[in-house]
């Protein structure tokens, strides 16, 4: 039982399929016709059923230990027309038209700084494949050689994409670029201050030595 919700208020659910079966980590979980629950000890009962828990059972095994346990029942978004799980190091999304992806490490934690799918860069459409995450309104994108930290979006203009170190006059272009891009957003806003810094952080990336 996830908190009473889940019997008290819905039937999706329905019967269960398994006893009460042990899960790595010191976890429980019940599968059920609708979904399944998982219980940790210091995490408690959640459920996840749908799209959802479709795309989490087929992750790698990788991924899905990046991942681990649930720590939150299928949500709405704000938006009231998608719906997401959180689990311990990340994400699942689903949005009726765009599918269920899963997100985490530094592209979720830029993402979230952007104010999730309420942002400029909407919901996810992609998992993240070569270091790169596509979302509606863009991407955002971990670059080589450097702290996975250091992620980058569409709007900003900024994506290098080095394949050979740039001259200096070259970087020094990009970064005017990058910045006359940031200018998209109010100056006191968030969106644009983070746009600053990732146009100096990739300056630096692109060279070193300036």
């Amino acid at each position: 039982m996830t908190n009473g919700k889940v019997w008290a208020e819905s039937s999706f659910l329905r019967f269960p399929l398994t006893d009460t079966l042990p899960v790595a980590g010191g976890g429980l979980h019940n599968d059920f016709q609708g979904g399944s629950i998982y219980w940790h000890p210091s995490l408690g009962a959640h459920e996840v059923h749908g799209a959802i828990q479709d795309k989490w059972f087929s992750l790698s095994p990788e991924l899905k230990n990046i991942l681990g346990y649930l720590v939150t029942d299928e949500e709405k978004t704000p938006d009231q027309i998608g719906r997401y799980n959180h689990f311990q190091g990340g994400s699942i999304y689903w949005h009726p038209s765009l599918g269920a992806h899963e997100v985490h490490g530094a592209v979720r934690d830029k993402w979230a700084n952007m104010n999730w799918e309420k942002g400029p860069l909407g919901y996810p459409i992609s998992d993240l494949v070569n270091k790169r995450q596509n979302f509606q309104g863009g991407y955002i994108e971990l670059y080589r050689g450097t702290p996975t930290s250091h992620c980058n979006y569409y709007e900003t203009g900024c994506d290098i994409g080095i394949s050979h170190p740039p001259s200096p006059q070259e970087c020094i272009r990009r970064r005017i670029y990058c910045e006359r891009q940031c200018k998209h957003w109010d100056e006191w806003t968030d969106i644009y201050a983070n746009c600053m810094r990732d146009c100096e952080d990739l300056f630096k990336i692109c060279c070193p030595s300036c």
